[in-house]
């Protein structure tokens, strides 16, 4: 179809520019729709995927009979100015270089899964797959997808800044410590001896007394008279003075 051209002064035409006019949000900046075919669509996958706050992603095959009938649909959801979120379609054949451009942006991103085409999902600002959309939900979560998806940004709690510890006191170098003991310094100290450990001393023997030592042990007997007893005793001291 040929481009609709306007005369201008001087007798010269120019073409008429087509301007993409973006679909008018509450949600945001929300941009066109992009079929990412080629690499070059790349760039603009990740622009949509970053400006959030959601993404609605068709993955899709051009040798699929399901996704040829499910097309026409999508297109005419996705034009609705009532759309909260934004809109990429993938190829197959594109799958793997958008996995590997969300993993150099994100390297613990939760990677699109695909079990079968046509798969609908969502996918948050930092390429995150959230879910797969049913066919038959997929228009309100178009219109409502964008508010809940702030909603639960907004509820979700705040890192807070770790509290400032006050720095522990450390000795100056001209304090004097205690010098600790060190395994030479310590005195070994003797083994308390256990009942098994004590020897048994024998048991001393008695030395034979002297024949004075023996005299001088006597008793006198009780019946021993005072001169008997006296005279003994003279016997003893003069033994010994010997």
């Amino acid at each position: 179809m040929p481009t609709k051209s306007r005369k201008q002064k001087g007798g010269k035409y120019s073409k008429k520019s087509r301007r993409h006019h973006k679909v008018q949000s509450t949600v945001g900046n929300i941009l066109p729709p992009i079929d990412v075919r080629s690499p070059k669509d790349i760039p603009g996958f990740m622009k949509r995927v970053l400006a959030g706050p959601v993404t609605i992603v068709l993955v899709y095959a051009d040798w699929c009979g399901h996704c040829v009938e499910f097309m026409p649909k999508f297109k005419s959801m996705i034009r609705s100015p009532e759309r909260t979120t934004q809109v990429a379609s993938i190829e197959s054949s594109m799958e793997k270089q958008v996995k590997d451009a969300l993993q150099k942006n994100n390297s613990q991103v939760k990677p699109i899964n695909v079990e079968g085409y046509p798969t609908t999902l969502i996918m948050d600002n930092k390429g995150n797959n959230l879910k797969t959309i049913p066919r038959d939900s997929l228009s309100t979560v178009l219109k409502e997808g964008g508010p809940l998806a702030e909603k639960s940004i907004a509820k979700s709690p705040i890192a807070q800044p770790p509290i400032a510890q006050s720095p522990i006191a450390q000795p100056s170098p001209n304090m004097q410590q205690p010098p600790t003991a060190s395994p030479r310094n310590i005195q070994q100290q003797p083994p308390t001896a256990s009942p098994r450990n004590i020897q048994q001393q024998p048991p001393t023997k008695n030395k034979p007394l002297t024949p004075l030592e023996e005299l001088d042990s006597v008793r006198l007997p009780r019946n021993v008279n005072h001169v008997g007893g006296s005279l003994y005793k003279k016997l003893i001291v003069g033994l010994k003075r010997k």
